[in-house]
């Protein structure tokens, strides 16, 4: 398994895991009370034709987010540290949450460069339950987070929450879930020009594909998203793979 490794740049502190391997590099960044541990296991199959670079977002595992409001704050840091890297033949995969810093960020470094955001409320509408959840993480002391019994509530409902969501939601700042609603309902606007797909699950429980604009490069997956099945979320896989394939010039 890949280490990770932790830099400062700027007086600010960056964890990330880097695969190495790859002429095709993907920035992958994972969703709210996630991790980027998390997102490797989710992602691996990238592994194999690409470079992949997993960054911890301010608010998650340790890393402060204060002074961070919306997600022009966060791409101003993903930024920071793509720049550090002074890397070519690149570009940025956002997962839920982290598809608007996604967006974000590609205005910062430019149109060029391809993003790929993956069951992210740029393209849908937030729904019920992770406004729930984000006040559960308000309310909730860590400690239940780590018993079996709370897994096992959670997944009558349906939820197919794994021991690493049960971790991811043990290491994230509770001051990321006070911002939560504010930062999920967030509306990103898309430059033209960019270099975007979207991937979302028509039965996502999280967010609910709406959009309306003709112009994006929009793919649905049935349980490709949130909590998706693995052959469906190998399918998304599948896509991104694809698009960042021929994105990427060589």
């Amino acid at each position: 398994m890949y280490r990770e490794e932790i830099i400062q740049i700027n007086n600010k502190t960056y964890q990330y895991i880097d695969t190495k391997i790859g002429k095709k590099t993907i920035f992958i960044l994972h969703g709210m009370a996630g991790n980027k541990e998390a997102m490797t296991y989710f992602t691996h199959e990238l592994w194999e034709n690409f470079r992949c670079i997993y960054i911890d977002l301010p608010g998650h595992n340790n890393i402060s987010c204060e002074n961070f409001n919306n997600s022009k704050d966060f791409a101003l840091y993903i930024t920071e540290f793509i720049n550090f890297m002074k890397l070519e033949n690149y570009g940025i995969l956002g997962f839920s949450f982290g598809g608007g810093i996604a967006v974000e960020t590609g205005k910062l470094v430019g149109n060029k460069i391809p993003i790929c955001t993956w069951a992210a409320n740029i393209t849908g509408k937030t729904q019920l339950l992770p406004k729930i959840l984000v006040n559960v993480g308000l309310v909730v002391p860590k400690v239940i987070w780590e018993s079996p019994y709370l897994n096992k509530i959670i997944n009558i409902t349906g939820i197919n929450f794994s021991k690493e969501d049960f971790i991811c939601f043990k290491k994230t700042d509770k001051r990321i879930f006070k911002k939560g609603i504010r930062l999920l309902e967030e509306k990103i606007d898309i430059p033209k020009g960019m270099i975007l797909m979207a991937i979302m699950d028509p039965k996502d429980i999280f967010v609910k594909p709406t959009s309306q604009n003709k112009d994006l490069n929009l793919h649905l997956v049935e349980y490709g998203g949130h909590f998706g099945k693995r052959e469906s979320v190998e399918e998304s896989l599948k896509k991104i793979e694809d698009f960042f394939n021929k994105a990427i010039t060589l």
